[in-house]
């Protein structure tokens, strides 16, 4: 009988032990372990039905294999296995996406041997989840990535270096641009090496502070280029760790630009200090009142004469409205309303506002004195826009006790030379008339200009009485219902035989109305002046046109020609006192340059309103309104004096002086 191939009992312990001890080595392994024979699991330890999902060992056992294999991978794994089984060889370590029993599918690196297990050919799987690892490592990479692009797109030069050597490793496009080396040419070398930090001592001194506090910010230093020019560099170092070994990130701004604009910046502004103290020791020197306001009406700076003027100091006026501190009253003590205060005006227009000396305003100080004021209100303009105004005034006390005494003196004089005036006319009319006796030849030529001369010595002293009462407000206004087209029609009846010893065309154009509450007296003088003034300046054989009638609100008078005209530089002073422009000097040597003043004082006074437009060689357009309201009535010691032109060639039967 031959032998038994049954295992003896001892075999049998043997391989139980063997079996025992397998299993309890894979139920502690920290991978999971599968036995399977290619269609079912036969043994799965703790972790492999952890990382599936599973509930228990036993529930895991008898499962079929390829539903724990994501459709991706089924096929790939089927095949592995069948080649396994045909090979007997090991399949490598390789990467699948398993499914858990929930349908999760994860990562895993798995690798599958054949062996004999229980008297079977069998595969041992074995398996362990790489979702965690591999997002760690994606998540890496991408940091790499990003760190990578960051590097190469920074717009500051940027270097790495690596410890201890300070060799540079890496460098983006900036550090090319900005020190002209390529990137073949710095890299394996040190910033020593390429002569780029060329101050040895300054070399220690960085690399001591990195060395203790392992950076060093915003530190300025001056590099050289691989051209050999010297820029102004920003630098940060600091000291990196990447992947347990450390490095120098080094980056660096060029501001040499900046430094030098810095440098011109500061210049400018020293320069623009010494200017300012230059400019405000000037303004405190002057002898008026500055005060520079925003375009708000606001206080921004005022010299020393404004605050004595005032009586505050610069603290206490900075930030206040300029009309609350400097509140102006007009001649008879009432208050100038806002919107009519050169400075208000000055910034809605963007005009200068001179007020002149005949419509002094008055300053009403806190303990109750009036100080009269002469003030100009200048607009600042940016790019045409109004940004503020700078108000220069002073106190004119002086001044008008000075003003006022020259016009007494003149009036005085003036009276004083009437007298002699009106007798000398007066024998001088009763020789010529023949009352005394025939007048003839030479003599009677004679005498005819001494007339004449006297007229005119007369005419003056009434312009200078006509200022003074003017100046000193000591005029009457006596208004009455006239009618003003009468009143003109007379006037040009006065001008008739120089009108037709030129002949000039003189067109009327009167409109309605034609009645105004007025003093005759005062628009006979208005007529007069403008009129006489046309036929004086026109050519022969000119145009005149005298315009009358409402216009809105007021009463317009415009009177125009084709005369010389006005010279542009001429115009400004138009309306100052003996002013007489260069062309009418040749025209009319003996003209006094007062017309034209009294005019506009005694209109201004009357709440009216004098311009002109002119060309010269073309003509002027002379334009005065009176209010529609009428004049009031001012109560006064003297009047103002008309002066009457000889008409029909005859000489004034009637004393032309007046009092």
């Amino acid at each position: 009988m031959g032998k038994s191939n049954s295992p003896t009992p001892s075999q049998i312990r043997e391989l139980q032990e063997s079996k025992e001890r397998y299993e309890k080595f894979f139920q502690a392994a920290a991978f999971g372990v599968v036995i399977h024979d290619g269609r079912k699991i036969i043994f799965g330890n703790q972790e492999a039905v952890r990382l599936v999902g599973g509930k228990s060992q036993k529930e895991f056992i008898g499962k079929p294999i390829l539903p724990f294999v994501h459709p991706e991978s089924r096929l790939t794994v089927a095949k592995r296995i069948l080649q396994m089984a045909l090979t007997g060889k090991t399949a490598p370590l390789l990467r699948e996406k398993f499914v858990r029993v929930n349908g999760e599918p994860f990562n895993v690196e798995v690798t599958s041997t054949p062996i004999h297990y229980q008297g079977k050919s069998v595969f041992q799987t074995i398996f362990r989840d790489i979702t965690e690892s591999e997002k760690i490592s994606e998540e890496l990479r991408e940091s790499e990535q990003k760190f990578a692009i960051l590097f190469e797109k920074n717009p500051f030069s940027t270097a790495l270096s690596e410890l201890p050597s300070a060799k540079i490793i890496a460098v983006n496009k900036a550090f090319e641009e900005s020190f002209g080396y390529r990137r073949k040419e710095a890299i394996g070398k040190t910033s020593l090496e390429l002569g780029i930090n060329p101050d040895a001592e300054t070399r220690t001194k960085i690399a001591t502070q990195v060395k203790e506090k392992g950076s060093i910010h915003d530190i300025e230093l001056n590099l050289r280029k691989k051209s050999g020019e010297l820029r102004t560099y920003l630098v940060n170092i600091d000291v990196i760790e990447i992947a347990g070994k450390k490095y120098l990130l080094n980056t660096a701004r060029d501001i040499t630009e900046k430094k030098q604009s810095e440098k011109a910046l500061m210049a400018a502004k020293i320069q623009a200090e010494e200017t300012a103290a230059q400019e405000e020791a000037l303004l405190n020197s002057i002898g008026e009142g500055v005060v520079s306001i925003d375009v708000g009406g606001r206080i921004i700076f005022t010299n020393k004469v404004a605050q004595k003027i005032i009586g505050k100091t610069a603290w206490e006026m900075a930030g206040q409205p300029f009309e609350r501190l400097l509140p102006l009253v007009d001649e008879k003590g009432e208050r100038i309303l806002k919107d009519k205060m050169p400075l208000q005006v000055a910034l809605k227009k963007g005009e200068t506002v001179a007020v002149s000396s005949l419509s002094t305003p008055y300053y009403f100080k806190p303990d109750g004195e009036v100080v009269p004021i002469a003030l100009t209100a200048t607009p600042v303009k940016l790019v045409k826009e109004t940004i503020g105004a700078i108000v220069v005034f002073r106190d004119v006390r002086l001044e008008k006790k000075v003003d006022r005494a020259k016009t007494e003196f003149v009036s005085l004089a003036s009276h004083q030379l009437l007298t002699p005036l009106s007798a000398i006319k007066w024998y001088l009319e009763l020789i010529l008339s023949g009352d005394t006796g025939e007048v003839k030849g030479r003599l009677k030529d004679y005498l005819e200009t001494a007339y004449k001369s006297t007229t005119r010595m007369g005419n003056l002293v009434n312009a200078l009485l006509n200022v003074s009462r003017l100046e000193m407000g000591t005029f009457a206004v006596n208004p009455e219902n006239i009618e003003i087209s009468v009143l003109a029609d007379t006037t040009l009846r006065d001008l008739a035989e120089k009108i037709s010893h030129k002949s000039l065309t003189v067109k009327k154009d009167y409109r309605p109305p034609q009645w105004l509450k007025a003093d005759p007296n005062l628009m006979q003088i208005i007529l007069q002046n403008l009129l006489s003034n046309s036929v004086k300046y026109t050519p022969e054989n000119g145009k005149i046109i005298l315009s009358l009638g409402g216009d809105g609100e007021d009463f317009l008078i415009q009177v125009s020609d084709t005369g010389l005209g006005i010279p542009d530089e001429d115009q400004p002073e138009v309306f100052t006192k003996l002013f007489r422009g260069k062309n009418i000097q040749e025209a009319d040597p003996e003209g006094v340059g007062l017309g034209l003043y009294i005019v506009k004082s005694m209109v201004e006074r009357l709440g009216g309103k004098i311009w002109f437009t002119s060309r010269e060689g073309k003509g002027t357009t002379f334009f005065v309104t009176i209010p529609l309201a009428g004049m009031k009535k001012r109560e006064g010691s003297r009047t103002l004096i008309a002066r009457k032109e000889k008409e029909n060639g005859k000489r004034e039967q009637k004393d032309n002086f007046s009092n």
